[in-house]
This record gives C-alpha cells, structure tokens and sequence, in this order.
C-alpha cells in the first residue's frame, strides 16, 4: 500500500523538475535560443497603441515596436491580446512574460518593472461639446465618471471624494457612454480617446477641457525582479531609436490626423475666401488713407525740423551757458573717461583737454594737489598751487552722478578764488592793524592796572612788612594781577595764531561734543547741566576754530549760570542756512551792554578782560558766519552761530 504513494510523490516531484527547467532559462541568450519565445499580453482595444482590427489581427504602436525590438534582439514573439485588466493578471500571475505598454505608476511599481520610455501618456477629461460646467478635477464632485477598468486613470480618481466611477472593459465603451449621456465625463488617454471619436465620426460631438490632469511615462512592463527580460527589451529599445526604426513606426501611428477632410478642405476655402475679401478690403482702406498718411508725413516732417530746430538752438544755448559759467567743469563717465569740458576748466589748468582722456592722464595731485579718491562720497577741499611764479588758490569739489537706477559718470568742478583770497587777505589786514590799533590802547591799559596795584602795595612794603596780614594781601593781590595779565597775553595769542585758512567739512554734532566733554568737571563741581541735542549736520569752515568759537561761548554761558540751570545747545537748517544755538538760563546782558559786546577788553565779570566775545567774533568772521545774541537781564541768553550748509558752499 506504501509503494504506490511513493510513486506518486515522485513522479509529482519530477513534473516539478521538469517544469521548473522548463521555464528556467536566460533571457541574456534570447538571440542564442532559437526554441525560447517571450509571451506578450496588451489591451484588445486600445488604439492606437494596440487593439484588434476589423480582421481580429493585432496591431498599434505598441505592437510594432515590440515587433522591431524582437527583430533586432533575435528572439521569437507570441501576442496574446485581453481586455485590459484581464491582461494584468496575466502578467502578475506569471502566465505571460511582458506587458507591452503600460502607464507607469506608484502603485504598480510595486508589482512591475518598467523599461525605458516608449512615450509619454496624457490622461485627459472629455465631456459632451454643449457641456459648459466642467473645466478641472474639482468640478467632477457629484457626478458620474467612466473610466476603462484596470486604467491609471482609477489611481487618479479614487482619492478625489464625491466622484461616482463607473468602469467599462475598454475606452470604447467608456466614450459611448459619456456620448449617450450615461455619465459627465470620461477620462482617458487622450491620444487614444480622439482615435476612437475619429474612428466613429463623433469627434466634433466631443471636447476636451482643462489641462492634463496626468503625464507620465508609457513603458513596457515585467514582472517584479525580471531584470534579465527588462534589460534585453531596454538594449532593443535603444538600438531601435537609434537606428531611425522607432521614428517611422511613430509616425506611422502618430503623425496621422483622423479628420473628416471634405470638411477640413470645406474650412480652407472659407478661410482663404475670407482672406481675399480682407486683401480686396485693405487695399482699398491702404489706397484711401495713403493720401492722407503722405499728408500727415509731411506734417510730421516738418514738425520734426522744427523741433531739431529748437533742440540745437537750446544746445548752443546751452553751451553758451556752459561756456559762460566762472567755474571750470569736468562732465567724466563711469570709465572715468572725460565726455565734456568748458573753457574755464582748460584756461584753470593749463591742460590741453580731450575727450576720452583717462582721469589719471590729469595729474591733478601731483600738479594742483587734488586728490581724487574711487569713494562714492562728495569731496571737496580747498588747495593752493604755483605757477609762473604766481600763486592761485582753487575750491574744487568731485561728487558721483547718480541716475534712476545706476552710477551715470561724475563732475569734477574748479573754482578759482585767487583774486577774492588777495582782496580778502588785505581787507583782512586792515581789519587787523585797526584791531591792533585798539588792542594796543586796551593793553597798554589793562597792564598798567595791574602793575599801579602792585606798585601801591610795593611803596607800603617798606613801612608794613612785618604785618603777616599785609603779606597775605599782597601775595594775594600779585597772584590776581598776574594771572590776569596771563590770561590777557594768553587770549591775544590766540588772537594770532588763529589766522588758518585751512577749511574742512565736518559734523558739528561731534566737535561740539568734544568741546562740552572739557567742561564736564566743571559742570559737575557746579552743579550745571549741559545738554548737546544737535543734529549731525556739517558745515565748511575750520574745526580748531569752530571749537574754540563754542568753548568760548559755553564758558561764558557757564559763568553766567547759577546752581541747577540748564545749558541747551540745539542745531537747525534755514533755507541754505545751519543755525547752532547756545542757551543758558543765566543772568542775561542789557541791551545797552549787548551794543558794545564785542569790544576788545569790555567784560561784565569781575576777573574778565573782554577779549573772548573779540576773538570768538573774528574767528566766526574768519570762517565766513555770523553771531547773534538774543538776551534780556534775568531772563538768559542765546548766542547763534550761523553759517552756510555744507553743501552749498560750493
């Protein structure tokens, strides 16, 4: 009884055998083996990629290629065309070795293998021609949609809520419902989707709308892990598209139109009997307003040259006033390269100008002391140079000329003011011996003060010195007089050596700042508060000056101040105008004491001499500004210092 059951086992274990070295062979060698034939399955009806014939025979795209690939490689073929879905299984139960086209997808690489792109797919959505509410994905909620089974079109659409999918065998019958009206929509391959509307003869009952919902790569398919198959079938891919046999069996199949074409040549006629109507037409409307346009040119014509007319005569005005400008001007463009001068500028120089000379070519630092930087900053200084045994004094400032959008070149501009400086010197001179005039008689004056003091105290010496309080006084009234006389020499020599021309510009916040931080002991000792609220403007003039003008004021408004007042010293514009403004909450000055402020040893302090308020006047002089004061007794004081805004000196 045992015997036959292990007959059975082994005969059922060599059918195993049999058939696994049956169907184990290489598909490396498909070319060598002659006997092996690779099973193909496709779609029955999915034209024009693959679909049966009115003669049940096989044809497409789809099977021309693998057809041609076959041929190459040197392998043997078997088609076995199934509905859509049933061909699926065929391939993922085993029962065939390949797809020949299919839509790649997330979902199915799970299973498949794809080859190489045979082309690419749109899956697209048609609805009836008259249907005018359906024009994206979004607006299918709530209707009814048909689809071919086993389609990607059903990964698509099976996420999107509120869409009803109906699924038929084939395109075909996906399409015939969507024309009887079963559904709103069908969506499909649309190359497919127009072949079988053109086949029938519905194409203009159809339309497609929106955009392609799906693109994505079309390729041969084997089962999960046939790397062997897939490689051969990508190798027979390649050599097909290399070889121009892939792009007859495109056009072949693509490059085909299935339109009606007594109607297309129907559509011809009318556009081309359209045309000539338009052409019959222009010529008449060309013909009419010719005369008119001819007219109208003349006009124009004439409007023209009398514009270019205008333009030169505004140019040689222009120049004209180029010309005439005191100042020499250098126009450079951003390859520093000189595009326009003035006479003035060549006559200042003594250069031999051109246009296109390099900036560099100049020299102008080596010869006049001009030194021109890359900076984007404005510069602007004043030098002397000789020449011809004559010395000349010239502003020049250089700023960047910016356009809308961009650096459009720079301006180099000269002024010469050699004649005004000899004028302003003697002028200057003048000023000074009568100054002088006057300081001599207030020092004579004032020295003699001090020594008739001492004197007096020296004629009693003899009689009283040996009274201790007397020594006292007179060690006392010595150390007064002489730190006076001091201070007197002290101020005219500042008095002297401020007689700089050396201008700069400069932020007054700053400078101002430096001068309030000498007195911040003193201030404190005081219990004085000074506060700097200028803006950082800046002026042209000289800084050691400038600051000397301001501690001088300051020290006034200190010694004017009780304990706990205040000290302001704010900034404004004016027109072309910086105003600095210095007050203090002190005792004031009368209007009969502010006519003569400035008199050369007139003080209203018990240890002053007068000359402060004389030099700080001459040193705002000096630097082309001016000084007011606003004062009431009691009631404080405010001194201005005014001069011009930097950048209108020039």
């Amino acid at each position: 009884m045992k015997k036959p059951s292990v007959y059975i086992i082994i005969l059922f274990l060599l059918i195993i055998f049999i058939n696994g070295n049956f169907f184990a062979f290489s598909y490396d060698n498909l070319s060598e083996n002659k006997d092996i034939t690779v099973y193909i399955a496709g779609d029955n009806n999915y034209p024009p990629y693959e679909f049966l014939d009115e003669k049940n025979e096989f044809k497409g795209f789809n099977v021309d290629i693998l057809k041609a690939i076959a041929k190459k490689e040197g392998f043997k073929i078997k088609f076995m065309p199934r509905p859509w879905k049933a061909a699926i299984d065929l391939l993922e139960f085993g029962e065939v070795d390949l797809i020949q086209g299919m839509t790649k997808s997330e979902e199915r690489s799970k299973k498949f293998d794809f080859s190489d792109r045979l082309i690419s797919n749109e899956q697209v959505i048609f609805v009836n021609k008259d249907t005018t509410y359906i024009s994206s994905l979004d607006d299918l909620k709530g209707r009814k949609i048909s689809y071919q089974k086993g389609d990607i079109s059903y990964e698509i659409l099976k996420g999107k809520e509120g869409i009803e999918l109906v699924e038929f065998e084939n395109q075909k019958e996906a399409i015939d419902a969507l024309l009887n009206k079963k559904v709103s929509a069908f969506i499909g391959n649309k190359l497919t989707g127009i072949y079988n509307l053109q086949k029938q003869g519905n194409i203009e009952l159809v339309k497609i709308v929106g955009s392609p919902i799906f693109s994505i790569d079309y390729s041969s398919a084997v089962k999960k892990g046939n790397t062997e198959l897939l490689s051969v079938i990508n190798k027979g891919i390649k050599a097909i598209k290399s070889d121009g046999t892939y792009d007859k069996i495109y056009k072949k199949w693509f490059g085909e139109t299935f339109v009606n074409n007594s109607k297309y040549l129907e559509k011809i006629f009318a556009v081309l009997l359209i045309i000539l109507i338009l052409v019959v037409l222009i010529g008449l409307i060309v013909a009419i307003i010719n005369k008119k346009l001819k007219n109208e040119v003349e006009k124009r014509t004439k409007e023209i040259k009398e514009k270019q007319f205008e333009i030169e005569k505004n140019y040689r005005q222009s120049i004209n006033i180029f010309e005439g400008v005191p100042s020499g001007i250098i126009a450079f463009n951003n390859d520093n390269e000189i595009v326009l001068f003035n006479n003035c500028a060549v006559k200042l120089l003594d250069i031999k100008l051109m246009k296109g000379m390099k900036l560099t070519e100049l020299n102008l630092n080596e010869k006049f002391n001009i030194n021109i930087t890359d900076s984007d900053e404005k510069i602007r200084n004043s030098v002397s140079f000789s020449r011809e045994n004559k010395k000349y004094y010239i502003d020049y400032s250089f700023s960047r000329v910016v356009g809308p959008h961009k650096k459009e070149g720079s301006i180099l501009l000269l002024h010469d003011y050699t004649e005004e400086k000899f004028l302003q010197d003697a002028i200057s001179h003048d000023d000074k011996i009568n100054s002088l005039g006057r300081l001599i008689a207030g020092i004579t004056h004032e020295i003699k003060s001090p020594l008739n003091s001492m004197k007096s105290y020296l004629d009693i010496l003899p009689s009283r010195y040996d009274s201790i309080e007397y020594i006292k006084n007179l060690e006392k009234v010595f150390n007064e007089e002489i730190l006076r006389l001091d201070q007197m020499v002290t101020n005219i020599l500042d008095f002297a050596r401020y007689d700089s021309t050396k201008m700069d510009s400069f932020n007054i916040h700053q400078i101002i700042e430096e001068a309030v931080v000498l007195f911040k002991l003193n201030v404190i000792t005081r219990n004085i508060k000074i506060e700097n609220i200028t803006n950082e403007f800046y002026i042209y003039a000289n800084i050691q000056q400038f600051k000397q003008m301001v501690i001088n004021i300051i020290q006034n408004a200190i010694d004017a101040s009780a304990s706990g007042d205040l000290i302001i010293i704010r900034s404004f514009k004016k027109l072309s105008k910086i105003i600095i403004e210095i007050e203090d909450e002190g005792e004031g000055i009368s209007e009969d004491m502010i006519e003569n402020l400035y008199d050369p040893f007139l003080s209203t302090k018990s240890n002053g001499n007068g000359l402060g308020l004389f030099i700080t006047k001459k040193l705002v002089e000096l630097n082309n500004g001016n000084i007011e004061f606003d004062s009431d007794l009691d009631d404080g004081t405010t001194v201005r210092l005014i001069f011009e805004n930097e950048q209108t000196n020039i």
